[in-house]
């Protein structure tokens, strides 16, 4: 029995629509309250300014330059890693396809490859996990001591972590890893189930 494309894009989707139903649910409807107003408001008029916050404020926007720049490093090493992993993934379960449908291969070698497809990503999901992932979360978590200070409230500085995370609540970014690592290993072990 073969499968169609529109009844595996079809699977894509319900599997898809029953992990976002599930997210919504858990994260209360996918709503946050306040997450298309600024966090730090520019203060009108402009507080006035001691000559410590005036020596302090430089420092304080060099470490949240530094943060933010970290941020980005840690988002760019995931995105290259995931893209790496996704590419990999594709073209492996691709060729070992190709090779049992030419028969260069039979179904115990072919098993044992595809076992050995399932350990190489599962060992990619939890370096992205629990590692890249985590190295993000770090860095957001560090943003977030100037987002919260009295100093970036009072002035109208920073804001820009607590404004994402506003809109991409961390643990929403989570199950979107569990969803790009699911999708991919449901479609293959669907397919295999159905072509067998």
């Amino acid at each position: 029995m073969t499968i169609s494309i529109p009844v595996l894009i079809l699977l894509v989707i319900i599997y898809t629509a029953i992990v976002i139903t599930i997210d919504r649910i858990v994260v209360g409807k996918g709503k946050s309250k306040g997450k298309d107003t600024p966090v730090n408001r520019l203060p009108y008029p402009v507080p006035d300014i001691s000559d410590q916050e005036k020596a302090v404020i430089p420092l304080y926007q060099t470490e949240w330059k530094t943060i933010i720049e970290t941020q980005m490093h840690f988002n760019d090493l995931i995105i290259r890693f995931r893209s790496i992993v996704l590419t990999a993934f594709i073209t492996l379960v691709g060729a070992s396809v190709a090779l049992q449908k030419a028969e260069k291969i039979n179904e115990e070698h072919f098993l044992i490859f595809f076992f050995l497809l399932l350990i190489l990503w599962a060992i990619a999901f939890v370096m992205d996990y629990f590692y890249y992932h985590q190295l993000l979360l770090g860095s957001v978590a560090q943003a977030l001591k100037f987002d919260e200070s009295d100093l970036g409230k009072r002035f109208g500085l920073f804001g820009l972590t607590t404004s994402i995370s506003r809109v991409v609540h961390p643990p929403a970014a989570k199950r979107l890893v569990i969803l790009f690592y699911g999708i991919p290993i449901v479609s293959v072990l669907v397919i295999k189930y159905i072509v067998n």
